[in-house]
Parts: structure tokens; sequence; C-alpha cells
């Protein structure tokens, strides 16, 4: 069963974007890495049957 999402990893009604921030701790603690990401989607439709759809993904991976 697939667990809620919370309001802040709710996709945002205007733009689509999603944040993503995930610490974690690795072997015995020494040692620390964080993940962020960014994904933006756009459609935009025309009469007529036109459509684009544009995306962007921008993530960051930190680590010690």
């Amino acid at each position: 069963m697939p667990r809620p999402i919370s309001a802040r990893e709710a996709p945002s009604p205007l733009t689509g974007a999603t944040r993503t921030a995930a610490p974690s701790l690795v072997g015995d603690g020494y040692a620390r890495s964080v993940y962020h990401s960014l994904q933006i989607t756009f459609d935009k439709r025309f009469s007529r049957g036109l459509q684009f759809q544009t995306n962007y993904t921008w993530s960051s991976f930190i680590d010690d």
C-alpha cells in the first residue's frame, strides 16, 4: 500500500513542480548524504489539437 503524500511533497497546483529532500545516514554515522531534486512540467494546449509539453529536471547530490 503506497504511503500518503504530505503537503510538502505534493505537486504545486500552479506549476506541477515537486520538491524532494532526502537526508540519509550511511554506515556508522560519520558520513552524510543529501539529495535534492526539482521536476517541472509545463503543458500548453491550443485549439485544433495543437499542444506543447516541456519538462525540466534539476538534481543535486551532496555527500561528505
